[in-house]
C-alpha cells in the first residue's frame, strides 16, 4: 500500500494538529494509507518522517497572526 504524508492544519485556540474532515477517510478508500506529519523544525525527523512516505498531501494554511509552527 502506498503511503502519503499529511501536512496537518494548526488549530492555535486548541494548541492541537488537525485536518480536514474526509481527507483521510478519501485517501483510505483510495487504496493510499495517511500518515499525518509532524510539525517541528528538527531537520532529523522531518528527513525520516519523509523518508517514509511516497507523495505529500497539504492543505493551503490559512493565515495565523504571529504563529510559526518553526518550519
Amino acid at each position: 500500500m502506498k503511503t502519503v504524508g499529511v501536512l496537518p492544519l494548526w488549530d492555535d485556540e486548541k494548541k492541537s494538529l488537525w485536518m480536514l474532515p474526509g481527507y483521510f477517510e478519501g485517501l483510505v478508500s483510495a487504496g493510499v494509507l495517511p500518515l499525518m506529519l509532524p510539525l517541528c523544525d528538527d531537520v532529523s525527523v522531518l528527513e525520516d518522517a519523509l523518508g517514509k512516505v511516497d507523495g505529500l498531501l497539504s492543505k493551503k494554511r490559512r493565515k495565523t497572526p504571529g504563529f510559526s509552527p518553526g518550519i
